[in-house]
């Protein structure tokens, strides 16, 4: 038996050099990247790869209609997308609805270039922000965002003196990290993110290590492009990876996908030529890998294993219940680095083969 554990614990260590070997895709247009961060110059080629593969927006008629400073449209819902506001005030209060129609998203662009705007506030009947909504404001220093706003888009706040100045390196407004502003090469994200936002790292490459809690459940588009991360072990509750998301990573060399992810969006992985996934059996990422013929290491199921986590969140595999002759161990179950095979957690298995 001591022969069989030792012949574990070894797979465990070994685990990463097995792979199914596929070509990785021919590289694709990148873009602007600029001064560590992004720039505005693609916003319309990237809005138009994004529409079938990253954000969902609620159905809205086509018809663009006016109130006083505002444009705006209709959700399928009724409420009111504000598109553009043309007036020249210096305080803006967004309103809570136009025409009897609540108003529920500060749709893209739609203060983009007010450079005299200095100070805005949305009330509770915002729950959206969308792409560029207040870039290039290069006098906003004052915005109140309300508690009911779930999501927030990429360069929603774009050289605004506001979040130039905001006090904290990660920008992070009701559990959405927008912006990471700080030096450090090695990112410990905290647990009261949920999403890791749009563009948040992008650009940034002296960044060559991010931790991301199990609190995450979507990592946004262009969250990570160009940065010099190595590896990275996505969370076990993350659902949705967007467009782009790790593209022009070009020292990334391991991605570990939960089985939770159901999502990934088109780009992902481009121009990262030293890659290999970590991907579970007949798990959505490992279609994914397959479709985009990028190499990746097939993962046991985690409901394979029984195991135990200690007080620092290392995991021991108690016992393997599944009945594959050829076992790959993962080396993270629910968060938890797999650091121990316990003494008789193969014992029955005979037909394994390795």
């Amino acid at each position: 038996m001591k022969r069989v554990k030792e012949k574990l614990i070894s797979m465990v260590l070994c685990v990463t050099l097995l792979a199914g070997i596929a070509v990785q895709p021919a590289s694709a247009a990148a873009s602007a990247v600029e001064d560590g961060s992004y720039t505005t110059s693609s916003v319309e080629a990237d809005t138009a790869k994004q529409s079938s593969t990253a954000k969902k927006t609620p159905e809205r008629s086509g018809e663009t209609l006016t109130s006083g400073d505002y444009e705006y449209t209709v959700n399928g819902d009724g409420t009111a997308v504000i598109t553009k506001y043309k007036g020249s005030d210096e305080a803006v209060t967004i309103p809570r609805t136009i025409n009897s129609r609540t108003v529920t998203v500060v749709g893209n662009s739609a203060f983009r270039d007010k450079t005299n705007l200095k100070s805005v506030t949305m009330l509770s009947s915002v729950t959206v922000i969308e792409d560029w909504a207040f870039a290039n404001c290069t006098s906003l220093s004052s915005v109140t965002i309300p508690t009911s706003v779930v999501d927030i888009g990429g360069g929603a706040f774009y050289q605004s003196p506001w979040l130039a100045n905001y006090p904290d390196d990660q920008v992070i407004i009701n559990g959405i990290l927008i912006k990471y502003k700080g030096t450090d090469s090695t990112v410990t994200v905290p647990s009261s993110v949920t999403k890791v936002g749009d563009y948040s790292f992008s650009g940034l490459d002296f960044i060559t290590n991010v931790s991301i809690p199990n609190s995450v459940t979507e990592i946004g588009y262009k969250a990570f492009y160009g940065t010099s991360i190595k590896k990275m072990v996505v969370p076990n509750k993350v659902i949705t990876i967007e467009y782009q998301a790790f593209n022009s990573c070009t020292s990334l060399e391991s991605v570990i996908i939960p089985e939770s992810v159901t999502s990934l969006g088109s780009e992902v992985f481009d121009n990262c030529p030293s890659l290999t996934l970590g991907v579970y059996n007949g798990s959505y990422a490992e279609k994914y890998a397959k479709a985009n013929r990028i190499p990746y290491i097939v993962y046991n199921n985690i409901s394979d294993f029984e195991y135990t986590t200690d007080s620092d969140g290392n995991v021991t595999i108690t016992k393997y219940n599944g009945s594959y002759f050829d076992v790959r161990i993962p080396p993270i179950i629910n968060g938890g680095a797999v650091v121990s095979i316990g003494e008789s957690a193969f014992q029955e298995n005979t037909s394994i083969n390795s």
